[in-house]
């Protein structure tokens, strides 16, 4: 969009066939010259196509290229032309299709005529919805059709608002049947349409409702809910492998960052680790300031731990990785700390009537939750129990045990790991 005598105005480029229908566009801004997009839109000519345009293409580069490509040019030359160029007048007579294109194209759709989008892409993908809408009826408009139904209570004596839309479906059909439509077809259409519009919405709000779902409760929790697990108190016992992650030293960081970079530096982090969890197969529970908690519920105690051990490999490299990243383009970075347990868990609906959170609990989860204490007192980074030690075999020979110690809240002394990287 730019300022031109108009206000502010786009440009509209178009290249269409010989019965008017549009094949590019290009836009501008409306105090752009005509000639620059002829580079896009003339592209890919024909030999022997004959490309009618009026004076304000009059170039000698634009007729080169025209030239090169083995076309014509029919194009008038400008009153100032220092050295003359031909052009057959009577079919340059035949230009008048694309400026009756353009009156199709505005006649169609208002909101072309008057550019209702802000973005150049919106804008552009009415144009090419519009265009649709003109080849079909210029081929066979008994074969197109299009309705819509509004879903949501509007006074239809009013305009409908570009910027405030109510809720509604539109729904375009083609036949290829020789005679397109019959009236037969259309009314069984028609008929049709409010009980479609409600299946459809009924799909959408579902689909919408299991992304939104699986976004801020994670994704095996919002298909729970969306089943109907919502009772308060609704429980079930499973054996996982549980993850507790924690960012090192960000609550001094946080003294010191302003906040649109602390939370930049929360997401960075973030990101890698509910990335290569939620690439393994675990399930993101729910993030605690500048930690959060994950487990990995794969079928069998073998399974889950040998899960839970490779996303701390990668969320190791990937962070190195990233510190690095972050190192040279002068932002701040820290390290990381990582518990490691399985064990027994109760996974469900815990809360009040009219406040639920979806989660973990249990003495699974309570130790996982000491382990994380010990990682400056052990000066490890990474701390596996011996339950995910004993869980995941001998396959693993890069645990490394660090003694045994008594862990807050828990009876008996536990033997803890961690992963040797030497």
């Amino acid at each position: 969009m730019g300022r031109s005598r108009g206000g502010l105005t786009t440009k509209i480029h178009a290249l269409t066939n010989q019965d008017g229908l549009p094949i590019r566009y290009e836009l501008t801004p409306g105090q752009a010259h005509d000639a620059p997009p002829c580079e896009q839109l003339l592209d890919g000519l024909q030999p022997g196509q004959y490309v009618l345009a009026d004076k304000a293409y009059d170039a000698d580069w634009i007729r080169e290229m025209i030239w090169e490509q083995g076309a014509i040019d029919v194009i008038p030359p400008k009153a100032n032309r220092k050295l003359p160029a031909e052009f057959d007048a009577e079919i340059y007579r035949e230009r008048n299709k694309i400026e009756r294109f353009f009156g199709r194209l505005k006649a169609s759709f208002r909101r072309i005529a008057t550019r209702y989008e802000k973005t150049s892409a919106n804008f552009m993908a009415m144009i090419k919805l519009a265009s649709v809408r003109l080849w079909c009826q210029f081929y066979e408009s008994a074969a197109y059709f299009a309705a819509g139904i509004l879903l949501s209570r509007h006074d239809e004596t009013q305009k409908i608002d570009p910027e405030d839309t109510p809720e509604g479906v539109l729904i375009s059909w083609a036949s290829d049947a020789p005679e397109g439509f019959s009236d037969g077809d259309l009314d069984l259409i028609r008929s049709a349409m409010p009980f479609l519009g409600l299946a459809l919405k009924s799909a959408s709000n579902r689909k919408m409702a299991r992304e939104l779902l699986g976004v801020y409760l994670g994704t095996d929790a919002g298909n729970r809910v969306l089943s109907g697990e919502i009772e308060r108190g609704t429980l079930e016992k499973i054996d996982a492998a549980i993850c507790y992650f924690d960012l090192i030293g960000f609550t001094s960081l946080a003294e010191r960052l302003e906040g649109d970079r602390m939370i930049e530096m929360l997401n960075a982090y973030f990101g890698i680790v509910v990335n290569v969890i939620e690439d393994i197969g675990g399930h993101v529970l729910k993030f605690m300031g500048d930690g959060l908690m994950a487990m990995f519920d794969l079928g069998d105690a073998r399974t889950d731990a040998h899960a839970a051990l490779e996303a701390a490999s990668r969320i190791t490299a990937r962070i190195e990785e990233l510190n690095t990243t972050r190192a040279a383009a002068g932002l701040p970075a820290t390290g990381f700390t990582l518990a490691l347990h399985n064990g027994e868990i109760y996974y469900g609906n815990i809360g009040a009537d009219s406040r639920l959170d979806f989660t973990v609990i249990g003495p699974a989860v309570n130790q996982t939750a000491r382990m994380s204490d010990m990682h400056r007192a052990l000066g490890q980074n990474i701390v596996v129990s011996e339950h995910l030690r004993r869980a995941v075999g001998a396959d693993r020979t890069d645990l490394v045990s660090l003694g045994r110690y008594m862990l807050r809240g828990v009876p008996e002394p536990q033997e803890l790991f961690t992963i040797y990287t030497g």
